[in-house]
């Protein structure tokens, strides 16, 4: 390995979805100096290759950054935000006033489950609403 090429791994913080993991990677990867990049949302982390001679660790983390991400260092914690956990959960009660104002969680009783037959139907809306509520707290998560 030449001695000018260096591995690092990076502690990231406000990674959250496997979009933060592919937005960082594509910053890096399209960045010159930078030899290979690797996110991952699950461990918080950037494993990355880069040539000390056209790109250095600062100017790396400064990427980061710009991209809404904290690099940590240290035994650093990542603070929660509190503005977005607070959107997300009225988003979430929206969502409960909603179903329980059009009577879908009326659905959702057993004995009518059972009486009506509408087992596959019913996770199909559940699987919907788990579905949009995902995408929506990507878009909250990742401001983009």
């Amino acid at each position: 390995m030449d001695s000018r090429v260096k591995s690092k791994r990076l502690r990231i913080g406000g990674m959250t979805c496997v979009n933060c993991q592919n937005k960082i990677e594509r910053k890096l990867r399209n960045t010159a100096g930078v030899k290979s990049a690797r996110a991952s949302y699950n461990t918080g982390t950037v494993e990355i290759t880069y040539d000390t001679d056209i790109i250095s660790l600062r100017d790396i983390s400064g990427i980061i950054e710009r991209l809404d991400y904290k690099v940590l260092t240290g035994n650093e914690r990542q603070e929660p935000n509190i503005s977005r956990v607070t959107g997300i959960l009225v988003i979430v009660v929206s969502l409960y006033v909603l179903l329980q104002q059009f009577g879908i969680l009326n659905l959702l009783v057993p004995n009518q489950l059972a009486d009506t037959k509408m087992g596959y139907g019913m996770l199909f809306v559940i699987g919907l609403i788990t579905s949009i509520f995902s995408i929506i707290y990507c878009l909250c998560i990742n401001d983009t």
